[in-house]
């Protein structure tokens, strides 16, 4: 009677394949969904936090106008 677990199976394979033959690879829906969200932050971090500086470097300095409101006080009416 074997030793080893009856639901695991381990094969191990080497093949030589030319260099010339092409070997085609479809990724599943989970794989490409992983790879583009790593895409996506890799690039939506960088952005956002040039935004940010760039705004803040424009608002500290008065290149933009602007002004405080609240939602919380009525507005007066003139």
């Amino acid at each position: 009677m074997p030793f080893a677990n009856p639901h695991k199976t381990k094969i191990m394979i080497t093949a030589e394949i030319p260099i010339e033959q092409q070997v085609k690879y479809i990724p599943g829906i989970l794989q490409t969904l992983k790879f583009a969200w790593i895409q996506y932050l890799s690039l939506l971090i960088p952005i956002m936090s040039a935004f940010y500086l760039a705004a803040g470097f424009m608002f500290r300095h008065k290149l933009v106008d602007s002004m405080i409101s609240s939602d919380l006080m009525p507005r007066k009416r003139v």
